[in-house]
């Protein structure tokens, strides 16, 4: 079973004959502005195949056009091959040492100064 939209753009393109044709109107809320609706979508197709119609190319522009899309995919692909032969400076083996030394030179002076001298057990009296 199609679904409205495929049974409205079938219709619209007059794809829709018979039993389908009955069932897709009958089911229409507002078939008088459906109706409307196909008229100006069939006035727009008619302007845009008027107005946008397709160029037609002699043979020799045919083919230097396909010449010049093929010349300019050729000339994009040795970039592409360069780009990926250039390796960065930041490589993941440097990433990590910059990491390592970065945590042991912030950690180092907390790890030296949060040292606390502890008073031994054996000497819990005080002096005065």
């Amino acid at each position: 079973m199609k679904t409205f939209e495929e049974n409205w753009t079938a219709w619209l393109d007059g794809q829709l004959t018979g039993k389908e044709l009955i069932e897709f109107e009958a089911s229409l809320p507002d078939k008088a502005a459906a109706k409307l609706e196909k008229l100006e979508a069939k006035k727009l197709g008619a302007l845009l195949k008027r107005e946008l119609g397709a160029h037609m190319m002699a043979n020799e522009e045919f083919f230097s056009h396909q010449l010049r899309e093929r010349i300019a995919r050729e000339n994009v692909e040795p970039f592409r091959e360069q780009a990926a032969d250039v390796s960065s400076w930041w490589t993941i083996r440097r990433l990590f040492w910059t990491g390592t030394a970065s945590l042991s030179f912030w950690f180092s002076p907390f790890s030296l100064c949060g040292r606390r001298i502890r008073p031994s057990s054996r000497n819990t009296s005080r002096r005065f």
